[in-house]
């Protein structure tokens, strides 16, 4: 970290996460504010400027409130200017010595791509594709979402749903906004969760999240038979 920390508290050092959608800017934003926090006893505040993602907002707001991070409350429908100016003011009235901007990612996609991804959505949409995979980062991007919501989806399985659970060892925050996402659908989609490792406590905190708390529960061994090594 080169940041003049040490030094007596002149003006609120301002510092913006930037990089590619998916890979990890708000995650990094809560846990750098945490080590700064904790490492050199600095008043740091976290403020989102992604208003494209859906709830990435809320995924900030949410890693703030559980690692005790002063974040910046939401206004819906402000934009990044805006909110900035905000967050200058915010810190200049409650004394923070830091303010982490996480902003919006951008995806990098050439033609050939497109043209791929063109022709997955239409192969979609005359059902010559039964069975779609995507990763939880990709659902979150808004033209995802617009897309899955035009056509009929009939069964939706979560894999290594551990990673929903913030009592997971793998926990991951994106995994924590597929009930948010999924509340955008008009349809009502079965759902299944799936993973190999879960406690009881992991267990309950999955069905809650994905609003599932009367889900019938099946387990069964690890020990496949069908499965030689």
């Amino acid at each position: 970290l080169h940041y003049p920390l040490r030094r007596q508290r002149q003006m609120c050092i301002r510092d913006r996460l930037v990089g590619l959608q998916g890979s990890g800017k708000t995650t990094s934003a809560a846990k750098l504010a945490k080590l700064i926090e904790e490492k050199y006893k600095k008043k740091v505040m976290l403020v989102s400027l992604d208003v494209y993602r859906p709830a990435a907002q809320e995924q900030l707001k949410l890693l703030a409130e559980n690692n005790g991070i002063q974040n910046l409350p939401i206004i819906e429908k402000q934009q990044p200017l805006d909110i900035t100016k905000r967050a200058l003011n915010a810190a200049n009235l409650n004394g923070s010595d830091i303010i982490i901007f996480d902003t919006a990612g951008r995806t990098q996609i050439d033609l050939p791509m497109m043209s791929e991804i063109k022709q997955v959505k239409e192969d979609i949409r005359t059902g010559v594709t039964k069975l779609l995979y995507v990763a939880p980062e990709s659902l979150t991007k808004e033209e995802n979402i617009e897309f899955l919501r035009s056509v009929k989806i009939s069964f939706l399985a979560v894999d290594e749903a551990h990673c929903i659970s913030e009592w997971g060892h793998d926990f991951r925050p994106e995994y924590r906004n597929l009930r948010i996402i999924l509340e955008q659908f008009e349809q009502t989609i079965p759902i299944i969760a799936l993973t190999a490792t879960a406690t009881p406590k992991v267990q309950e905190d999955v069905m809650k999240n994905l609003g599932i708390p009367k889900a019938k529960v099946f387990k069964a061994s690890f020990n496949l038979s069908l499965i030689h090594i």
